[in-house]
């Protein structure tokens, strides 16, 4: 998923988390996100770097500095 686009979703299951959608388990998500992208050995990475429609990635090839919206999004 490009940055905007995981940005954008990430936004989105915030703001039904926080209207109490689904009980508990959209928050889930956002722990998982968190957790992922904060303690996990990743690298760095910079807000430069190309943002390619990739299919066969992964959350554990993307770097900090691509998932770190989706975070400030929860």
């Amino acid at each position: 998923m490009r940055k905007s686009h995981r940005t954008n979703f990430a936004s989105f299951l915030a703001k039904l988390a926080s209207a109490g959608a689904n009980n508990d388990r959209l928050c889930q998500i956002g722990l998982v996100l968190l957790r992922d992208t904060l303690e996990s050995t990743r690298p760095i990475g910079s807000h430069d770097e190309p943002d390619v429609d990739d299919p066969n990635r992964t959350m554990g090839d993307l770097s900090i500095a691509a998932l770190l919206p989706a975070v400030l999004a929860w």
